[in-house]
């Protein structure tokens, strides 16, 4: 399977389809991979292009860029299918549905976009009879974009089947008829656009009684499903491609995961988006992904910092932690992020028992940050410490492992198992928001609860580092360290996602599945700070911060409150190599202003 990597490009054109569809073509940047058909790439809006895009001419959402370059509700890269590639350009069918979309609509030629890619298992890899034979394309709306470059790989004469709602909405003809190199049926249910009228599910049953062929289909859930139950009741193959919300899309947030027929837990951007439609089991690995090497040594002749941090009795090389649920199982992003570099890694929460976690949707952007309902899932304790663990230790990584539990025996259980492995330290999740279950969020909740959870932990594994993970929304934070501190703890991390609800006009409905999530980003920040302060002032032990760190700043600022240590969640997701740029920041700031770490913590000029 191709590599993915990250790539800047710049916008070649824009070429208008329809009211609300374009071609976004860009320059092609050196080395990007060539992307197989049902392949994705994830678009971003760099910092430094924000201006260059919210001033273009005729632009309608001039301003939608704040001054980090997020733009409004697009904290989150976008997934695409790629249209058509050659070795100059790639382009990408989009139809406007939000701020971001539609700033891209007025890109001038030149202006910057970040590429992750080739991205997911595409239809090469997955379904060879579809290169061999020819094949029926079910395409509704923009869901023809992962057809369009079909033809560079295989000869057949494919028949496309392609919907819409109206003509208002259709592709035009000259345009299908350059990109698609086979046979195509449009229709439109209201009969108004170029072709007949009606359902391309219609066309499809026709077709299939006149000739069985395997079946490809590409569009909204209503039409993969109708697709599939044609296809199973003439006895041929069906692929689906398949579209949901993605956080990360290289396979560490699981916002994207989807339960098989057979129970199993996929992830659609590495498992998919390509499928079987009768069984969704993963027959490859994800891609391996190549990075730059970021945050190198200085010079011999410089300042060189030191950046160690200790945690009771641990020891970390620097204070750049990735958050658990943002860092996968550890190795999921090594090619990216090298779990070695970083001062530790916290592998996502674990539990006794694996868990599956709530229902989708299970995230969403909102107010430049991310709700997230994931709602714990994971493949529980023992399978870590046997299938991942070793491979892990083995990249000399500093290891910590988040666990949460529904029990105060729960807990005790974890922290002893843990406590016979091989890892660095343990983190106590007691502060989860979108666990469906009340769970850890009661014990987090209250100072005595909390203290009697620690000191069943320490019992169990007296000697393993100990960090308490804390919640946002306590009435008095410093008592809540307190407890912690005095029951045990070496470390405190602070502060976990805010509990919040996303609320759907139209419908009536809550956004996510679970109703509730949790939320993350930016607009958490001085929260957190402020939290992190009157924790740090608190007690005598470490206190780790983490809410709204993307930028080196952000982590310099958390410092400046007294925190020893930063993990870094949400920002993994945007960019899977943010840990080394922010260490890489800190260390360039503290070499420039001739500060070793432990002297800049806390150092906060504050009045009386």
């Amino acid at each position: 399977m191709t590599e993915a990597i990250i790539a800047r490009a710049t916008v070649r054109e824009t070429i208008p389809l329809t009211k609300d569809t374009y071609l976004l073509k860009l320059w092609r940047p050196h080395g990007f991979p060539d992307p197989a058909p049902g392949q994705f790439v994830k678009i971003a809006s760099p910092a430094e292009g924000s201006k260059l895009l919210a001033g273009a001419e005729g632009a309608e959402v001039a301003g939608a860029f704040d001054a980090g370059g997020v733009a409004d509700g697009a904290f989150l890269g976008r997934p695409f299918s790629v249209f058509q590639s050659s070795p100059e350009d790639l382009s990408f069918l989009i139809r406007q549905k939000g701020r971001l979309t539609s700033l891209w609509r007025h890109a001038p030629p030149g202006a910057p976009l970040d590429l992750t890619g080739p991205l997911g298992r595409g239809a090469l890899q997955l379904a060879p009879e579809l290169f061999a034979a020819p094949a029926y394309l079910v395409g509704g709306g923009v869901g023809v974009a992962p057809f369009g470059s079909l033809g560079r790989y295989s000869d057949q004469p494919h028949t496309l089947i392609y919907g819409e709602n109206s003509a208002e909405s259709q592709l035009p003809l000259a345009f299908c008829r350059e990109s698609f190199p086979f046979p195509a049926i449009a229709l439109t249910v209201d009969g108004t656009g170029h072709g007949g009228r009606g359902y391309p599910t219609e066309a499809l049953e026709s077709l299939l009684r006149e000739e069985l062929r395997p079946v490809w289909a590409c569009g909204p859930e209503g039409l993969l499903r109708e697709t599939w139950k044609i296809a199973r009741a003439r006895g041929v193959p069906c692929y689906v491609s398949l579209e949901s919300f993605m956080g990360c899309g290289l396979g560490v947030c699981l916002s994207c995961s989807y339960q098989t027929p057979k129970g199993e837990r996929k992830r659609l951007c590495v498992d998919g988006p390509v499928a079987r439609a009768e069984d969704w089991s993963p027959l490859e690995a994800a891609p391996r992904v190549v990075a730059q090497d970021l945050a190198a040594p200085a010079p011999a002749s410089e300042f060189a910092p030191d950046l160690r941090v200790r945690l009771g009795p641990l020891v970390l090389k620097n204070p750049v932690i990735a958050a658990s649920g943002a860092f996968g199982y550890g190795l999921e992003l090594q090619s990216f992020c090298p779990p070695a570099r970083l001062g530790a890694v916290i592998v996502k929460g674990l539990s006794l028992a694996p868990h599956g976690g709530n229902p989708a949707p299970r995230a969403l952007e909102d107010s430049h940050g991310l709700i997230n309902s994931i709602g714990l899932e994971n493949k529980g304790l023992d399978r870590f410490l046997a299938e991942d663990l070793p491979a892990l230790n083995a990249t000399g990584a500093t290891v910590g492992v988040n666990v949460w539990g529904r029990t105060a025996e729960d807990y005790a259980l974890l922290a002893q198992k843990l406590a016979r492995a091989p890892v660095h330290f343990l983190e106590l999740n007691v502060s989860c928001p979108n666990l469906k279950e009340k769970g850890g969020l009661s014990f987090g909740a209250n100072p005595e609860e909390t203290r009697r959870l620690i000191l069943g932990v320490r019992e169990k594994a007296p000697a393993l580092p100990l960090v308490v993970k804390l919640p946002p929304l306590v009435a008095d934070i410093a008592s809540l360290a307190r407890a912690s501190a005095e029951a045990g703890a070496d470390a405190l991390s602070l502060v976990n996602t805010l509990p919040a609800l996303a609320v759907d006009l139209k419908t009536r409905a809550p956004k996510l599945g679970n109703v509730y999530g949790g939320f993350s980003g930016a607009p958490l920040k001085p929260l957190a700070l402020r939290q992190t302060r009157l924790a740090a002032e608190a007690v005598s032990i470490p206190v780790i911060g983490l809410g709204g760190i993307l930028s080196a700043q952000d982590a310099l600022e958390f410092f400046l409150c007294g925190a020893s240590a930063a993990q870094i969640g949400s920002a993994i997701l945007r960019d899977p190599r943010a840990p080394l740029l922010i260490l890489s920041g800190v260390e360039s700031y503290l070499r420039e202003n001739r500060l070793n770490l432990a002297d800049f913590v806390g150092s906060l000029r504050a009045p009386l």
